[in-house]
């Protein structure tokens, strides 16, 4: 039966520095810290020498991911951010992929449905200006049916989109 070692410091082989519990020689602690060569530092869970479960990584470019791990990847709720701009949501293999909710330097934000870490299914963009657009979305372009509320001049249009501008049958108000 193997049991899990009290806290120490490690010195991996690739200059990476592990502080936590160890079991049969891997990183296995509820609150490990993983401080990078790179300068990256990851403070969290382990299983098996694998990020899992609650964590909190700050890469060497000052980005940085918060949530759920499973087996080394993001999985489950987190948040990203970097440059100004964070997205929170759901996480699967690394990837923005279901409800989420992105806010961009320039003050946009996108409230809603992602895959593969693009803007795909329904979803709410409403911009800096005040203008939304509510409707579908296809690989971070509207696409679709969708509604687009111009907050400068009240003007609505509801129609059919493609790629990201309108075409097909619509109304303009």
């Amino acid at each position: 039966m193997s049991m899990a070692e009290d806290k120490q410091v490690v010195q991996l082989p690739n200059g990476d520095v592990y502080e936590g519990e160890m079991l049969d020689g891997m990183k296995h602690d509820e609150c490990g810290k993983l401080t990078y060569a790179s300068g990256a530092v990851y403070t969290g869970g382990f299983v098996r020498d694998k990020k899992h479960g609650r964590g909190h990584s700050v890469n060497a470019d000052g980005s940085e991911y918060e949530g759920e791990y499973t087996n080394n990847e993001a999985n489950g709720v987190g948040t990203f951010r970097a440059d100004g701009e964070s997205y929170t949501g759901q996480w699967v293999g690394n990837e923005q992929c279901g409800h989420g909710r992105y806010v961009y330097s320039n003050g946009d934000v996108y409230d809603g449905e992602w895959r593969s870490s693009l803007q795909w299914g329904h979803g709410t963009m409403t911009f800096a200006d005040g203008s939304t657009y509510v409707g579908d979305y296809e690989e971070d372009n509207a696409q679709g049916t969708g509604t687009f509320t111009d907050a400068a001049t009240g003007d609505v249009y509801s129609g059919q989109w493609y790629d990201g501008v309108r075409e097909g049958k619509g109304m303009l108000k």
